[in-house]
């Protein structure tokens, strides 16, 4: 299968600003880290960590495209500033282009990735981050936008156990104990998640 350099759409300019904004709400705080994937098709499928939704499109380049979410709220943005009601937007490595503004960034991308954004909940607990992440690959962390969610996890997963160590301490608890209690009941849930992993073939549906 040839790989595709480019994915294009025309879409109604308002109903994209939608879309963009309701696949953004509560990733406030990954905002500068999380990644948007664009599915050009019958439809066009927006997704991120947790969040997902469609809008209607003519699609004239079929492909998946990747940009980060900071990028996909500015092409948001630019789709109602031309004052027309539909708008064209192609997206090819490191730049993506609405008429004819364009918005380069280098992790703008176009081709099928092995994950797509994991459908965990936007805000999910550390627990659910580590277990998931303890269910894929390292390439698959990265793919499905979970590499700043699983870097604030770990943080918060080495603060609760060094808490549970000193108020333990003192009964002779040693910390590596508290430390293997807490990657056993992760190793546990992750057990559930990958079997959602290999019934659904895929992160959308974690």
């Amino acid at each position: 299968m040839m790989e595709r350099t480019q994915v294009e759409f025309e879409t109604v300019a308002k109903d994209f600003q939608n879309g963009v904004q309701q696949l953004i709400v509560n990733h406030e705080d990954f905002k500068a880290t999380d990644v948007g994937e664009i599915k050009v098709g019958l439809q066009i499928g927006l997704y991120s960590v947790g969040t997902r939704t469609s809008v209607d499109g003519r699609a004239t380049q079929f492909g998946d495209a990747r940009v980060p979410l900071a990028v996909l709220e500015k092409l948001g943005q630019l789709a109602v500033q031309f004052g027309k009601e539909s708008v064209t937007i192609s997206i090819k490595d490191g730049e993506a282009r609405v008429e004819k503004t364009s918005v380069k960034h280098h992790e703008i991308s176009v081709g099928e990735r092995s994950s797509s954004p994991a459908a965990i909940p936007v805000n999910a607990s550390a627990l659910d981050i580590l277990a998931t992440a303890e269910a894929m690959s390292k390439s698959d962390i990265s793919d499905a936008g979970l590499k700043a969610r699983l870097t604030r996890a770990l943080e918060d997963r080495d603060a609760a156990v060094g808490r549970a160590f000193n108020a333990l301490k003192e009964f002779g608890v040693e910390e590596a104990e508290v430390q293997e209690l807490v990657d056993k009941h992760i190793r546990e849930i992750a057990k559930g998640v990958k079997k959602a992993l290999g019934k659904n073939r895929g992160l959308h549906s974690v």
